[in-house]
């Protein structure tokens, strides 16, 4: 058994909720709901999604 903790949620759904909201149509609750996970987990994928494209 690994000491590091595991994803709640495999990186695919986070993703596509950042791939799916690019012109900002919906929430992140909406997106939350529709990946079927916590609004924080849809702060945090465009948090690094942000992150790995580095500075506009």
């Amino acid at each position: 058994m690994s000491s590091c903790p595991q994803p709640a949620v495999s990186l695919n759904p986070c993703q596509r909720a950042t791939g799916t909201n690019p012109s900002g149509e919906h929430t992140s609750a909406e997106l939350a709901e529709l990946f079927g996970v916590a609004r924080s987990t849809v702060y945090r994928a465009i948090k690094r999604a942000a992150a790995a494209l580095g500075p506009v």
